[in-house]
C-alpha cells in the first residue's frame, strides 16, 4: 500500500511540474490568434511617438457605409493607434474580428499603416482633427469620446 502511495505522489508531483512548466512557456507555442502580426518590430513606446497626434482611439464620423448593394454598420468599430507604433481595428461587440499591424508617420500629417493580416498598406491622412484614408474617402475618423 505504502508502494502505491509513492507512485501516486510521485506521478501527482510530476504532473504538476509539467503542468507548471508548459503553462509558463505556453505563449511561445501558441498560434497567433486574430490575424496578428508575427514579431511586432515595436514593442515599447517611444516619448516622440507618443505625443504623435494619431495616437489614440478612433471612430468612424458617418459609420453606415454603402458599398454597392451591401451597407456595412461600423458604428462600434474603433481604430486604436498605440504610441509604441502598432494599430488595431476592431468592432467593439466582436473582438474576434479585430485586425492589427503597425502605423509609422510620413511626416505632419501623414501616416502609413501596414496590416499584419496581409501586409496591406493603407494611408491616413490627419486633417483638422480627423483622420480619412487617402484610398476611401468614406472612413473619415474622429476622436472617440
Amino acid at each position: 500500500m505504502e508502494m502505491k502511495s509513492s507512485i501516486i505522489l510521485a506521478a501527482g508531483v510530476l504532473l504538476v511540474s509539467l503542468l507548471v512548466c508548459g503553462c509558463v512557456g505556453a505563449g511561445a507555442i501558441l498560434p497567433v490568434l486574430n490575424n496578428e502580426a508575427s514579431g511586432n518590430p515595436a514593442a515599447s513606446a517611444d516619448p516622440v511617438m507618443a505625443n504623435d497626434p494619431i495616437v489614440g482611439t478612433w471612430e468612424m464620423v458617418n459609420p453606415v457605409v454603402k458599398d454597392g448593394g451591401n451597407t456595412l454598420d461600423l458604428t462600434d468599430a474603433r481604430w486604436i493607434f498605440e504610441a509604441d507604433g502598432t494599430y488595431e481595428y476592431r468592432p467593439l461587440n466582436a473582438g474576434i474580428f479585430k485586425t492589427t499591424g503597425t502605423w509609422t508617420s510620413l511626416g505632419t500629417g501623414s501616416y502609413e499603416v501596414v496590416c499584419g493580416k496581409d501586409s496591406r498598406v493603407i494611408h491616413y491622412d490627419l486633417t483638422e482633427s480627423l483622420l480619412q484614408t487617402a484610398e476611401d474617402e468614406r472612413y473619415l475618423l474622429a476622436r472617440a469620446a
